[in-house]
């Protein structure tokens, strides 16, 4: 493997997955800087995000993920790393979404705790 390819494929990578963590977690900052939770403790904020932004992101990243083949060859491309405009509004999504995940967890804890996961009434 040739070290050019590999360093291609690590800022590729990192470009398409681990700056939208690195957003999602700003998001979150956001959220806890300006108070929008009702976490008791801020451990607990971090604690329900971690799994929400591991959620979020791979859903997100694996929606824009594009598989073609050509010949033998099978690539994949991420359409939200191909232009900067389309790049920034991604991670603007994203810190959104990182700013609502505590709060969205816990409405969807409640509703699964009042009425189960099938959508029944818990008895």
């Amino acid at each position: 493997m040739e070290p050019a390819f590999f360093d291609m494929t690590v800022k590729l990578l990192a470009l398409a997955y681990l700056v939208p963590f690195i957003a999602f977690l700003f998001g979150v900052v956001i959220c806890d800087q300006l108070k929008l939770h009702s976490m008791h403790k801020r451990k607990h904020l971090w604690l329900v995000s971690a799994p929400v932004a591991m959620f979020t992101v791979g859903m997100m990243v694996s929606s824009t993920k594009i598989k073609s083949a050509h010949d033998d060859v099978i690539t994949y491309q991420y359409a939200h790393v191909t232009e900067f405009d389309q790049y920034l509004m991604f991670l603007a999504i994203t810190i959104f979404l990182g700013t609502m995940a505590p709060t969205t967890f816990d409405r969807l804890r409640d509703k699964l705790a009042k009425t189960g996961p099938g959508g029944m009434a818990a008895e």
